[in-house]
This record gives C-alpha cells, sequence and structure tokens, in this order.
C-alpha cells in the first residue's frame, strides 16, 4: 500500500516501508519461500510473490535482484503444483485457489523470466477451468470452499469478500494488453501434461510428485498420517454464528497441515471429477 500511495503522489513515511521490508526479508527462507505462520503454504504464492511482482514495478530500485531471484528460484519447483484437475491443496485460506496461477503469471510478465508466457496462459486457463466448470463461480462471484461453499474449510477470519482475493491471477493477466506476449502466445503444456516427475524442496519439506497418466499431482510431507479428516459444520457451530453474530467454524487446522499426503485429485477439501 505504501508504493502504491506514492506512486499516486500522496506522501508517504519511508522509514516505515523500511521497516516492514526489513521485516518481509528477515523472514526469508530460501528458493523463493517467506515465512508466514507457523507452516508453509500456497499464501507464498498468492499473497507475498503477487505483491513482490506489483512491489518491483512500483519500485524497480528496490532490492531488483532480490526479487527477481526469489521469484525465479520459486517458480522452478511450483510450476510442478499446477495440474488441469485441481491443486494438491493443503492449509488455509482455500477459497483463493484461483489464484493459484500468480507466480507462474508474475515470472512470465518479467525480464529475465524462467516461465514462458504459453505455460503462464496455459496455467491460468487450465484453473480457471476446472473451477469454474466444478462449480466455484456462482452467483457472480467467487465461492467459500474449494469447488462449491464449504464452511469446514472456510477460516474465521474469511469474510464474504474474502474469496475475491481469487482474481489476482486475472489482474495480473489482464494488466496486460491484448498485444502482449501473454497474450498472443501459443499455450504450451504444463510439466505434468508433458511426464512424470518426483521434486523435493527442501526449504518446504515437500516431494512433489506428478503422474502424466491421470494428470494428478500429489504433496508429500512430514504428517500424523496420511490424512485427517475434515470436522464438520455441525449444528453447534452454526448455533454459535447466530447467537455470537461471529464466524464460528471448526478451524480443522490438522486436516489442514498434520496429513502427510495431499493429492490433487481428490482434494482432501473438495470435489473430484
Amino acid at each position: 500500500m505504501n508504493r502504491v500511495l506514492k506512486a499516486l503522489g500522496a506522501e508517504v513515511s519511508e522509514t516505515a516501508f523500511r521497516t516492514d521490508w526489513a521485516a518481509i526479508r528477515a523472514g526469508y527462507l530460501g528458493r523463493g519461500w517467506f515465512q508466514d505462520g507457523a507452516e508453509l503454504d500456497y499464501y507464498n504464492a498468492w499473497a507475498f510473490h503477487y505483491a513482490l511482482y506489483w512491489l518491483g514495478r512500483l519500485d524497480p530500485e528496490l532490492d531488483g535482484e532480490f526479487i527477481q531471484t526469489a521469484r525465479r528460484e520459486f517458480v522452478v519447483f511450483y510450476r510442478h503444483l499446477i495440474t488441469p484437475r485441481g491443486l494438491p491443496m493443503l492449509g488455509r485460506s482455500i477459497c483463493y485457489r484461483t489464484a493459484a496461477p500468480v507466480p507462474l503469471i508474475a515470472d512470465a510478465l518479467s525480464v529475465p523470466r524462467t516461465i514462458e508466457p504459453g505455460e503462464a496462459l496455459r496455467a491460468l486457463d487450465a484453473v480457471w477451468r476446472y473451477f469454474v466448470e466444478h462449480g466455484a463461480v456462482a452467483d457472480g462471484s467467487l465461492s467459500q470452499g474449494y469447488c462449491g461453499t464449504d464452511l469446514r474449510i472456510l477460516d474465521r477470519y474469511s469474510g464474504p469478500a474474502s474469496c475475491l482475493w481469487g482474481l489476482r491471477s486475472l489482474i495480473l493477466a489482464l494488466s496486460q494488453p491484448d498485444e502482449s506476449p501473454f497474450w498472443t502466445a501459443d499455450m504450451r503444456p504444463l510439466p505434468i501434461e508433458i511426464s512424470d516427475y518426483s521434486l523435493d524442496d527442501a526449504v518446504a519439506g515437500w516431494r512433489v510428485e506428478g503422474r502424466h497418466a491421470d494428470l494428478a499431482v500429489t504433496i508429500h510431507r512430514a504428517g500424523e498420517t496420511p490424512s485427517v479428516r475434515l470436522t464438520p459444520m455441525h449444528w453447534y457451530y452454526r448455533l454459535a454464528e447466530y447467537l455470537l453474530e461471529r464466524p464460528f467454524r471448526p478451524a480443522n487446522r490438522k486436516a489442514k497441515y498434520a496429513g502427510s499426503v495431499y493429492p490433487s485429485d481428490p482434494p482432501f477439501c473438495g470435489c473430484r471429477e
């Protein structure tokens, strides 16, 4: 926000910005991952790397080499999570799921780039096509869940407009003119559409396996059990919401983080083919 206001001509506090930026740099773990809470998840994709892209555009003098390196190292691994059949989802803010292509698009729009525009465009198309076809868009907006609305996985801090973070992938794409290479490039296949793979990321502690035959991607990580069942949205949660006039939902933290296997099909949190 600081750099947006500055670009619009408003007076801002450079000291406050430098303090915030130093805190972000202090939380950098390597390979494009930033610490945000106790566990690593997709927040790195749709929060950190989205913000870094715009920071680089608004303030090109701000640690450009660091931003470029973090983005490049992140997408080399992250691109293997995108599949035309959903996402190997884990963690919080699942309703932002359509923002998953953000790091690929941000990289494809940058110089130098690691991801070709055609692959980024394919990622955008695959993710949005899957979720639209599976009911994620309802009444003109993104639903509060993975496919449809699912209060079992909706975080207590999420409000009616929270899911609009899922538009971040479209915002990046639509910021480009029609003649941009992003829009004129022929779509390139995603890694999962080319071959099988198995990759490790030591920072995240994830092993990602892709199975080309059925386009399935699975995240393997240290966990208590292969999977943890979601706690239902029992009647007493609904009663508490009514009486307290605030969100009161099952946290389902173990289901989101304690499993050792998170597949794309079927995901722990939603629909399947």
